[in-house]
C-alpha cells in the first residue's frame, strides 16, 4: 500500500511538476512576504467630519401601499426598523434610522388592474383624483400610515413624488411608458391640470395627515427614460404658497 501510494504520487509529480512547483513558489513568497506585513486598521475619527449628509432616506415604493394595511404590530416592528434612532435593550440600535422619506403619489393603475400592463398589483397604485374630477382622501391609506408611522419615529422631512401622472392625463391611459420610445407620456393638454393636481395632492395630504408637512416635491421621477415631461416643460412647487405653473 505504501508503494502503490508513493509511486502515484511519483507519477502525479512527474506529470505535473510544473504547477506543483508554481504553488509551492507562491506558498514561500506567502511565508517570506505576506506574515511580515503589518496588519492594518481603519477607525473612523468622528472629531474630524469631512463632510454632512443632508438626508438619509428611502421611499414607500412598492411596498407600503399593501404593507401599510398589515396588522399594527407589524407595522410598528417594520417602521422601527426603517426610522428608529433608538438602542434595544441589548444596545444594538432597533433601526436604521431614515431622516427623510419619500412619498410615492400614485397615479390609478391599481383600479385598472391587470389592464394597467403592471403585472404585479405591488407595482400598481391608487389615485386620490377620480375619473369625475373629484378627490377621495381616503385613498393610499397603507401608505399615509407609514407617513404617520415614520413621523412618530423622529422623521421631519417628507418627499412627494410621482412616477406618473394621473393616467386620466397619459398620452396612453396607462401609468407606464412601455413601448413608448421614451417620449413624454404626459398629454399637452394637461400640463395645467397635472400642475393642479400636484398643488391639490400636497395640500390634501396635508389637511387630511396634519401631523406630516410635504417639504419637498419631485413632479416627475426618472424623466431621463421619459415617464412624463416633454423635454422643454417642468413643473415645479414653490413653498411661497403660490400654486405650481408650468415653465418653459
Amino acid at each position: 500500500m505504501t508503494y502503490f501510494c508513493t509511486n502515484t504520487l511519483r507519477i502525479y509529480f512527474m506529470k505535473n511538476y510544473k504547477e506543483l512547483i508554481a504553488v509551492l513558489a507562491l506558498i514561500g513568497l506567502n511565508i517570506q512576504y505576506g506574515c511580515s506585513q503589518p496588519a492594518v486598521h481603519y477607525q473612523i475619527d468622528r472629531t474630524a467630519p469631512l463632510q454632512t449628509m443632508e438626508y438619509f432616506s428611502a421611499s414607500d415604493a412598492w411596498s407600503m401601499q399593501i404593507i401599510g394595511l398589515w396588522p399594527q404590530d407589524k407595522q410598528n416592528r417594520i417602521a422601527d426598523w426603517l426610522f428608529s434612532t433608538e438602542n434595544g435593550t441589548n444596545g444594538q440600535p432597533k433601526g436604521i434610522g431614515l431622516s427623510l422619506w419619500r412619498f410615492n403619489v400614485g397615479a390609478g393603475s391599481a383600479a385598472q388592474g391587470k389592464a394597467s400592463q403592471i403585472g404585479s398589483k405591488w407595482m400598481r397604485t391608487e389615485c386620490f383624483l377620480q375619473p369625475d374630477g373629484t378627490y377621495d382622501w381616503d385613498k393610499q391609506q397603507g401608505q399615509r400610515n407609514f407617513l404617520k408611522l415614520a413621523k412618530e419615529r423622529g422623521v421631519n422631512k417628507f418627499l412627494a413624488f410621482l412616477n406618473s401622472p394621473p393616467v386620466y392625463f397619459t398620452q396612453n391611459g396607462l401609468a407606464t411608458n412601455t413601448g413608448r420610445g421614451g417620449t413624454s407620456n404626459l398629454r399637452e393638454d394637461c400640463y395645467d391640470a397635472y400642475a393642479r393636481f400636484l398643488a391639490d395632492v400636497v395640500q390634501g395630504v396635508e389637511k387630511h395627515d396634519a401631523f406630516v408637512s410635504i417639504t419637498s416635491l419631485l413632479s416627475m421621477n426618472r424623466t431621463d427614460i421619459g415617464t412624463g415631461l416633454a423635454p422643454n416643460r417642468k413643473v415645479t412647487r414653490q413653498r411661497t404658497g403660490r400654486l405650481p405653473v408650468p415653465f418653459d
